[in-house]
């Protein structure tokens, strides 16, 4: 089978390779019958309020769970400062955050990018540091609580498109 020139393959699982090729893609950018919204967010109230989550990590889950309906970005844990930064703060001190804002501001032509698209954390509230702090049963409901909510959301949701992103920060702690 013969490949166009255009064509460029990557090998996916090679980390440094996959963001150049993703930076070479891009995707119309006139959006068609697509509409900012936060109504599919409502599982996140109730799950900021099981959890006791604070205002702000809910007003920056709000945040980041508000944009067009078409296109969700799924990550876990995007930020471990979202219950003590504002929004911008958070933003800027999390580099799988900042690196999904330029993939999409670069793959859309600038009509995408952090401020509206829907980026869910795929278990909300519950960040690394929190976990560490519960043990057992505590720690497994508080986890299902967070995942149930998530699918709630995707199922009120209905996106399109669900792009699900792994960032690594740190390679020592996988063993690569």
């Amino acid at each position: 089978m013969a490949t166009s020139q255009s064509r460029q393959v990557f090998e996916f699982t090679e980390i440094d390779k996959i963001y150049p090729a993703l930076l070479n893609l891009r995707r119309p950018t006139l959006l068609l019958n697509t509409k900012i919204t936060h109504d599919h967010l409502r599982p996140l109230k109730k799950l900021a309020q099981d959890l006791k989550a604070g205002a702000q990590a809910l007003e920056n889950a709000y945040k980041l769970g508000t944009g067009y309906d078409d296109l969700a970005v799924v990550l876990l844990e995007p930020s471990d400062k979202a219950d003590t930064h504002c929004f911008d703060d958070m933003l800027n001190a999390s580099t799988a955050l900042r690196a999904v804002d330029s993939s999409l501001c670069h793959t859309f032509d600038g009509q995408r990018s952090i401020q509206n698209t829907i980026i869910l954390d795929i278990r909300a509230f519950r960040s690394d540091s929190i976990r560490r702090t519960q043990h057992g049963s505590d720690k497994l409901r508080a986890d299902e609580l967070a995942y149930t909510a998530f699918e709630q959301i995707l199922c009120d949701l209905k996106p399109d498109v669900i792009l699900v992103c792994q960032y690594q920060t740190n390679m020592n702690e996988v063993g690569n």
